[in-house]
């Protein structure tokens, strides 16, 4: 298994992605406690992920989120949890985008590959180590870009803060 691609992920998510898509939203909903209006920006995320989740699958021979052929993936993943910090969302919700497909992904590999009980596995355990570094990766980005969010907090602070002394009058 390790960083080996999966032989058969990419022609799921390609075959079935409008049942995916249902399958990822229905389990993103249970999942987080938001209002319905956030409902369209996670249906546009998706549907921009899947297709280049598919591509970048059939392009690459491994699962190292870190390899070249990941940058896209990675930056619409970056783009939607720095989104995410500036919504408000908590990282566990942040990083379900990415969980929340998993579950529709096992169902639909257990159904293509069922006669080989051996090979859904090491799909599963493939898939599963995938979705796991691009579910850590969103936590990560989400982390810095909120740093960065509470270092320009403190320095706004500091500037609101700084004492001004009056000279003479109206200076």
């Amino acid at each position: 298994m390790g960083n080996t691609k999966s032989a058969h992920l990419a022609t799921v998510i390609t075959e079935f992605q409008d049942q995916l898509l249902e399958g990822w939203l229905v389990g993103l909903a249970s999942r987080l406690r938001r209002d319905k209006s956030m409902s369209a920006d996670f249906r546009a995320q998706a549907e921009q992920f899947l297709p280049l989740l598919a591509a970048t699958l059939e392009q690459t021979n491994s699962i190292d989120i870190d390899e070249p052929g990941w940058t896209e993936l990675r930056q619409l993943l970056a783009q939607v949890s720095q989104l995410r910090v500036r919504q408000g969302f908590s990282p566990i919700e942040t990083a379900n985008f990415v969980f929340a497909l998993k579950e529709p992904l096992f169902d639909h590999l257990r159904k293509t590959l069922g006669d080989n009980p051996v090979q859904v596995g090491e799909e599963i355990a493939t898939t599963s180590t995938l979705f796991d570094k691009l579910g850590l990766y969103t936590i990560e980005v989400y982390q810095k870009a909120r740093e960065q969010i509470i270092l320009r907090q403190q320095q706004e602070l500091l500037e609101l803060s700084t004492p001004v002394v009056q000279l003479w009058h109206n200076v």
